[in-house]
């Protein structure tokens, strides 16, 4: 998947619509009290969606940006807390400690969300 692939699905899971790329980076709109709630800088509202023009986080190279994320889908949902530290292991590769995991890139973590989030839990 390439990486504006990646940048696009996660902000949809976030809760990001109509997501576009321009000069000053992604953008995309999204519920007024979630921008209100992660304290993000509003460009442009529109009052009958009740919904705010933001830049779109950049989960690829931020661990602020995707680790709320992971939360927010892992939860306290122990199959998929299994299933994205699995996906994580596969993402690094080789053998994999515990250290790895925890110094994955996020990068790493973003394309195990996504991997994660495809995978077909009981």
């Amino acid at each position: 998947m390439k990486p504006e692939d990646q940048i696009k699905a996660l902000a949809e899971m976030e809760g990001f619509s109509s997501i576009e790329n321009c000069h000053t980076g992604w953008w995309g709109w999204i519920k007024l009290d979630i921008a209100v709630k992660l304290k993000w800088f509003i460009y442009q509202w529109d009052k009958d969606r009740n919904e705010v023009s933001c830049r779109v986080p950049n989960y690829l190279t931020s661990n602020d940006a995707i680790l709320p994320l992971i939360q927010k889908w892992v939860g306290t949902n122990c199959e998929r807390r299994v299933a994205f530290i699995n996906v994580l292991r596969q993402v690094i590769g080789g053998k994999v400690s515990d250290l790895d995991l925890i110094l994955a890139t996020p990068a790493q973590l973003a394309e195990a969300l996504i991997r994660a989030t495809l995978t077909k839990i009981s």
